[in-house]
């Protein structure tokens, strides 16, 4: 947790009246500090037989731990950026952070990125398992 770095900074910083700089291994930074926001989605999706995306209405539910922090932001990346190259010409998103008792995640390398980019993956997936065609082939039919 945070708290066993930053208090202890602040203190040496307040005793010695000076900044006081904390620097961390990238390893220990990461197990400390924040980590990806959990999502969950639920969503109707239209697609035709050729597995191209017709239309989408997804909710995305964003854990945003015990305080809201960045989480809004993660959450609308992860909504605008997570179609990456897919294509669907109708789209509804509804987004929703949840708080919970969880330490709040922290904006991390993609803020939100990757978690809409695996939702996207997972649609694809769907779509493919759903006409019984290759994953490569769906991709490709999706592709803007």
């Amino acid at each position: 947790n945070s708290r066993r770095i930053v208090l202890p900074v602040a203190v040496a910083a307040y005793k010695h009246q000076k900044p006081v700089r904390c620097v961390l291994r990238r390893n220990e930074d990461t197990a400390i500090f924040g980590g990806r926001h959990p999502m969950l989605a639920t969503y109707k999706l239209g697609f035709n037989q050729n597995g191209k995306l017709q239309a989408l209405i997804a909710d995305l539910y964003s854990n945003g731990g015990s305080s809201l922090d960045c989480s809004g932001y993660v959450l609308e990346w992860a909504m605008f950026q997570g179609d990456g190259a897919y294509y669907c010409p109708n789209v509804l998103w509804r987004g929703h952070v949840c708080k919970t008792n969880i330490r709040s995640p922290a904006g991390f390398r993609g803020y939100g990125g990757p978690q809409g980019a695996f939702f996207y993956k997972t649609l694809i997936n769907h779509v493919a398992a759903e006409l019984d065609k290759p994953i490569e082939t769906v991709r490709l039919t999706v592709f803007v």
